[in-house]
């Protein structure tokens, strides 16, 4: 998964950078004497007015929290192997007290779950195994809400978009009423360019921020269902552990003698 994002990335920004090249290419050569030449910032970061400042900050914050998200939902923090490495060796040597401590210290997923079965253990394995399933839950209820973020501003981007782009058309049509006729292209070219400058910040505020949520939200899930599958599994060891004794502790019968 990591190499094929990694991939997709690589494309994408060689795609961009062909992009611009091309239209740098195309306004140098049809730049004529009475043209102005306009920059890419004065078009993507002015030419949006209010709104698009607003996108732009949008924009930030939703870059932000992806980063923060790949660096925090991922297996190695979530999920991390040393923490089922330590949990099965300590129920394969008995070290329950020692287990109770290492999951209550401990801040992955198993190890949330594995400590509130373990406090649910003088109640049977049925207890166990519905306080494991039920701190799986609230923990994976709990990470759901930080991409969720991601989901607001997705779906919000593109509604502000659209309110730039009517804004833009207003604006065009304000300028042939008050001219009354045609106006002249440059002057009409300013009032359409925010319209699509800001359908073009609200696209880009959504789409990454859609596709991380999806993305993190299925991370979530699939997490959640592997430490599931991990836990009845200790648990099922556990139980087999408890009812499993040695036999020197068996107690002896005592000898009868010969005649008695």
């Amino acid at each position: 998964m990591r190499k094929e994002w990694l991939a997709v990335s690589v494309v994408l920004i060689l795609l961009l950078m062909v992009a611009v090249a091309t239209a740098q290419e195309d306004a140098t050569g049809s730049e004529t004497p009475n043209s102005r030449q306009i920059s890419y910032f004065d078009w993507f970061a002015k030419g949006g007015q209010w709104v698009g400042y607003i996108l732009i900050g949008l924009s930030v914050v939703s870059t932000a929290l992806i980063i923060e998200h790949f660096i925090k939902i991922r297996r190695s923090v979530i999920l991390p192997e040393s923490s089922k490495r330590q949990i099965r060796q300590m129920l394969e040597q008995r070290q329950y007290r020692e287990l109770v401590s290492f999951t209550a210290g401990d801040s992955s997923l198993l190890s949330a779950a594995m400590g509130r079965a373990l406090a649910e253990a003088p109640f049977g394995y049925a207890a166990m195994e519905q306080a494991m399933e039920n701190a799986l839950h609230e923990r994976q209820a709990r990470l759901a809400l930080k991409p969720e973020i991601l989901n607001i501003l997705g779906n919000t981007g593109p509604l502000i978009g659209l309110y730039g782009t009517v804004l833009g058309i207003i604006l065009a049509f304000s300028d042939i009423v008050r001219i009354g006729g045609i106006p002249d292209p440059g002057e009409l070219a300013g009032s359409i360019g925010v319209a699509l400058v800001a359908t073009f910040w609200g696209l880009t505020v959504a789409i990454p921020s859609l596709v991380v949520y999806s993305l993190m939200k299925n991370r979530i899930e699939m997490y959640g269902n592997e430490a599931l599958e991990t836990g009845r599994e200790f648990l099922a060891s556990f139980r087999a552990a408890t009812r499993r004794k040695p036999e020197t502790d068996a107690p002896k019968r005592p000898a009868v003698p010969v005649g008695v």
